[in-house]
């Protein structure tokens, strides 16, 4: 994938007018191509004659194009197409449609950067507002009749240049962890059949590589070794039955039940999701060693042989990684993506992979393996502080003369291929098991849960909002930092602040206080009660009129749709009091 060769795109369709803008990936216009006005009759050129001589050789980059842009672009190129009414009646009917199947033009060989990006589906203007940027909409209405005006013309022109840009983006922020993997999957498959494939998504791209044209032999029993069905020292029998039961045919594809019990001085929690267990309040421990099953899913696949003839690849698949992680990276990643994908398709009713015992297979046997690990630490004497999925943590004890090595070492003899990896923290700050912060004895910082998740990093796909409580939230707890101090050191920062709000489609709108309507994506934040600083409310409309609020924002908000960085006196705006008030609230679970 040569980066002079691709071509980001949006389009923009009117009832009169239509544009569709290409740049490459520095951001510098390519072309732009209006319709033509002054040709009526549809056999005339169009003004969208250019675009196959751009196009053709070049791979197009566009954001939810897999489901819009390349059909639209499809019928810009087809003569009796591509007059404005009839590309948007095209438009109102992909719009309208929740699975439209069109017809692309073989020309078109594209990217979607949307593709497989968060199980939330944000819409582009939501990842520019968690980027910062401008999320301002054309003041042109899309529902407007009359042709554009010379004005409108070039609104709407920058407005389309805006949206490229933050393709972009997303695609530069997507390059490495997704495309760059998809195009190692995509090697791995025959020429006649990678030229098909390149718009699949990785998950099928996965299961192709795997099984070829053949699909998975669904199991008809669960398949968990005899030695150890119902013979786990320390699992009652309330969890074999309702394991049991989750495994009956009508059980299987769902999530099934769960189980808790009081084990090892922790409230243990088993399913059909994996071990979670903790002790019952938060708590901070100090010197602790997390015992990680490397590839733990895998691992088992490979020992349940729960592909059945693909499993012997699968493993091979397996070794191989490890074998060329350093030298080649990018296989190194699409082999990784294929052996992780493997355990959440065997649910996948649309997989070629499908197999649910064998998922509940998989997952049964980590959770007695992992929970005979914490049983056996125990009753050494450790303290146990997290069981999750498949890892323990506990506290290390200088009298017990590394008794856990011993242990670990003949947990991995008993359970035949598996691998425990070793972290010490010197710090374990936990709410619960799927909330904490633990510090490496450099001091670095992991963190975990939707407490604590955005400390380190943005949420750029998914909710970004208000960064700045969970940032002083670690701090506190790390380093005993007042919240107060975190604000005043990021009062430069504004996008740390803000909340992206956004009304989803069964609504109407959004109006402010006035019964003004604002754009159905909107960047507020919390702002001072004070006549000088301008402040609204906004309001989700539903399709009869009536006003719903948001979830878990402030009453007084500051309306700012531009880019982040030109808001000025952001100091005097923002009301540290009311996020204080929220960090103080959440720490009241932290220890």
């Amino acid at each position: 994938m040569k980066k002079e060769d691709l071509l980001f795109y949006d389009i923009e369709v009117y009832q009169h007018d239509a544009l569709v803008v290409f740049m490459d990936i520095d951001g510098q216009e390519v072309e732009h191509f209006w319709n033509n006005r002054h040709r009526e009759v549809y056999e005339d050129p169009s003004g969208f004659e250019g675009i196959p001589r751009l196009i053709t050789g070049k791979t197009l980059v566009g954001y939810n194009n897999y489901h819009y842009d390349d059909y639209i672009l499809s019928a810009m190129m087809n003569g009796p197409q591509s007059m404005p009414h009839i590309l948007k009646a095209l438009n109102n009917t992909i719009i309208q449609s929740s699975n439209y199947s069109g017809t692309i033009n073989p020309l078109i060989h594209s990217i979607d950067t949307m593709q497989q990006i968060d199980v939330s589906v944000p819409s582009l203007k939501q990842i520019e507002g968690n980027l910062g940027m401008s999320i301002v909409e054309t003041s042109v209405s899309f529902d407007k009749q009359e042709p554009l005006t010379d004005e409108e013309r070039q609104e709407v022109l920058e407005y389309c240049r805006h949206d490229v840009r933050a393709t972009i983006e997303v695609f530069k922020l997507r390059e490495k962890s997704y495309f760059e993997t998809k195009e190692g999957l995509l090697q791995m498959l025959p020429e006649e059949t990678s030229a098909k494939a390149y718009r699949w998504n990785t998950t099928t791209l996965s299961a192709k590589i795997l099984m070829g044209d053949g699909s998975s032999n669904k199991w008809f029993r669960h398949k968990v070794p005899d030695k150890y069905w119902k013979k786990a020292p320390g699992i009652p029998a309330e969890v074999w039955d309702m394991w049991e039961e989750c495994l009956q045919e009508e059980n299987v594809m769902g999530k099934g039940k769960s189980k808790t019990i009081t084990a090892c001085g922790c409230k243990f929690v088993f399913g059909m999701g994996g071990l979670h267990g903790a002790p019952a309040k938060p708590g901070r421990w100090h010197n602790v060693k997390h015992k990680d099953v490397a590839s733990m899913y895998p691992s088992s696949i490979v020992r349940l042989n729960a592909l059945g003839h693909a499993t012997e690849l699968y493993d091979g698949m397996r070794k191989q990684r490890v074998a060329i992680k350093k030298t080649d990276p990018v296989k190194a990643g699409a082999l990784k993506l294929i052996l992780n994908s493997v355990y959440g398709n065997f649910k996948n009713k649309y997989s070629a992979l499908c197999n649910p015992l064998a998922s509940a297979t998989v997952c049964i046997y980590g959770q007695i393996a992992l929970f005979s690990l914490c049983r056996d630490l125990y009753n050494a004497g450790y303290k146990i502080v997290n069981a999750n999925t498949d890892g323990v943590v506990y506290v290390e004890d200088p009298y017990l003369n590394d008794r856990d090595e011993d242990i670990c070492k003949a947990w991995e003899k008993e359970f035949e291929g598996y691998t425990l990896e070793t972290d010490y923290y010197s710090e374990w700050i936990q709410r619960d098991v799927n909330n904490y912060i633990a510090v490496e004895q450099d001091g670095k910082i992991t963190v975990k849960g939707g407490d604590v998740n955005k400390y380190k990093t943005d949420k750029f796909f998914s909710n970004n909002s208000a960064r700045i409580i969970q940032i002083a939230m670690v701090d506190k707890l790390v380093y005993g930092t007042h919240p107060l101090d975190t604000f005043e050191n990021n009062m430069d920062n504004p996008r740390l602040w803000q909340y992206i709000l956004k009304a989803g489609r069964t609504f109407k709108g959004v109006q402010n206080k006035e019964g003004e309507w604002e754009n159905n994506v909107n960047r507020v934040f919390a702002c001072k009660d004070d006549p000088r600083v301008p402040n609204t409310k906004l309001y989700k409309i539903r399709q009869d009129g009536g006003q719903v609020n948001f979830p878990d924002v402030p009453e007084l908000m500051y309306l700012w749709n531009e880019d982040v960085d030109k808001i000025e006196n952001f100091k005097d705006i923002v009301d540290q009091e009311y996020y204080y008030n929220l960090v103080m609230k959440k720490l009241k679970g932290w220890p």
